[in-house]
């Protein structure tokens, strides 16, 4: 009997670890900029067949949002959903990496800080100054977003780690 339990516990616990690991890879949530009003292609493979276009929906203030998958040089591999109905996916595809991806920063009372690699080990960038503006999504790994902004005309390029990420296009993440 004891064999027994200690058997549904541990694939228990395994369930609940690789579900935890799963969950983690999902990868990063990114918006689309909240001032372009033009739709973009979703594309099946790379630039090659285009399977839909998304723009927002400003007349009920619907924004499209994005979950990142997997990338590649020039494009990522996403979900597509709409800001006020993040559990239905609308479209699944590639799209090209462009300035109008973004998310916007959770350091509303302190420094934002930067870091050179995806890592909280690598050097620091900070930046000083709150900046309320989206800051332009280059790149991600795990859950960790590349980015960069203007501010006072000097250009700040960095990864941003998950905790002060905010794609919520409503509110201030605070």
């Amino acid at each position: 009997m004891k064999k027994i339990i200690l058997l549904i516990v541990y694939i228990i616990l395994s369930f609940n670890i690789y579900s935890q690991e799963k969950e983690s890879y999902r990868g990063c949530d990114i918006f689309l900029d909240l001032d372009y009003l033009d739709s973009i292609p979703i594309y099946n493979r790379l630039n090659t067949s285009i399977v839909g276009f998304v723009k927002h929906d400003t007349i009920n203030d619907n924004y499209v949002k994005f979950k990142l998958l997997e990338k590649n040089s020039q494009a990522f591999y996403v979900d597509v959903y709409y800001s006020l109905d993040e559990d239905s996916i609308i479209a699944t595809g590639w799209i090209n990496k462009s300035i109008h991806l973004g998310v916007f920063s959770r350091a509303y009372d302190r420094p934002l800080i930067l870091y050179k690699e995806p890592s909280e080990k690598s050097a620091i960038i900070c930046i000083e100054q709150y900046n309320p503006k989206m800051y332009v999504v280059l790149d991600f790994y795990n859950r960790w977003l590349k980015i960069k902004t203007i501010i006072d005309e000097k250009l700040f390029c960095g990864w941003i780690p998950p905790e002060m990420q905010c794609a919520n296009v409503y509110s201030t993440c605070s």
